[in-house]
């Protein structure tokens, strides 16, 4: 018989290790990877199937996957999706920086959700973005009912944790059915806010934290307004400088809602000329607020 060549070998250990690979029964390996993550990381994972990913950085695919987040002393936050992809890959070449990005697609109550992040010496570096995700599958706070809306967000970010005035990024946030549930705090009511849309778009750079856009609501709302202004950031946030202006206005049917008297008798300090219109602005460090009440509480804004 004739001795195979070296080329015929190499083509035939080549092929057996793509069909290793490709075929290799992946989910036997789950209870240990799901193990070995809540060991890490106090994450629960779950998913009925998963398989390696081929294609860019090296990762892997879960399908019809659950996520159990600890958000409390005794709480979790469970997500369920059709696929979740995880990828680890190169964030930075000199010094070399691992990156690790996560793919969320089709959560079970709406929505998908793209993160990726790595951290270096003294920088956090990351990056997010959403289309469509329904709030209501995050945002409890120990409220009645979930907050609501559906919100795209595009953005990324380099934070310094040495020199936080040397902090860059860029967000745009939009979300549409924007919905608070009526909230009891300690026996004072305050109605359900509802807007229809909110919008904002923050920029850092130059030691300056800016409000490019701020706005909530239209003129069907109830309550809508504008925030503006900027922060000028300090070497950490305590140090940092609030310079904003946050103009409301209030529609006669909320003013004459009972439940709400509370929140207008607050208001009625900082009226502006036309009644149901309010403005309030803040300009102080983040360390003075903290420490003198006066400074924390906001001024008329003209």
């Amino acid at each position: 018989m004739k001795r195979p060549s070296a080329r015929t070998l190499l083509i035939a250990f080549g092929l057996f290790t793509v069909f290793l690979v490709w075929r290799f029964p992946y989910r036997t390996l789950r209870g240990y990877i799901f193990g070995e993550i809540y060991k890490q990381t106090q994450i629960r994972v779950d998913a009925e199937d998963l398989a390696p990913s081929f294609f860019g950085w090296p990762g892997v695919h879960l399908y019809r996957a659950s996520i159990g987040l600890p958000v409390g002393r005794n709480e979790e936050l469970d997500l369920f999706a059709e696929q979740i992809t995880a990828r680890i890959g190169l964030g930075g070449l000199l010094p070399p920086v691992p990156k690790v990005s996560l793919s969320i697609y089709n959560l079970q109550k709406g929505g998908n959700l793209f993160v990726s992040g790595s951290q270096g010496n003294n920088q956090i570096s990351g990056s997010i973005t959403s289309e469509a995700l329904n709030l209501a599958q995050f945002l409890y706070m120990g409220l009645p009912e979930p907050i609501q809306g559906a919100m795209d967000v595009s953005g990324h970010f380099n934070y310094d944790q040495a020199d936080l005035a040397k902090t860059t990024g860029e967000f745009d946030l939009l979300i549409k059915g924007f919905k608070i549930p009526a909230i009891n705090y300690q026996g004072i009511v305050f109605p359900a806010v509802a807007w229809d849309e909110v919008k904002a778009r923050l920029s850092a750079k130059n030691g300056m934290l800016d409000i490019a856009e701020g706005r909530f609501g239209s003129a069907k709302s109830d309550i809508r307004g504008t925030l503006s202004g900027n922060i000028r950031l300090g070497r950490d946030w305590m140090a940092s400088v609030l310079n904003l202006v946050l103009k409301i206005q209030v529609s006669e049917k909320y003013r004459s809602d009972p439940q709400a008297a509370t929140l207008v008798s607050f208001l009625k300090t900082f009226e502006l000329k036309t009644p149901g219109e309010y403005g309030l602005k803040w300009s102080a460090s983040l360390r003075e607020m903290s420490t003198n009440l006066i400074a924390a509480l906001p001024q008329k804004a003209e």
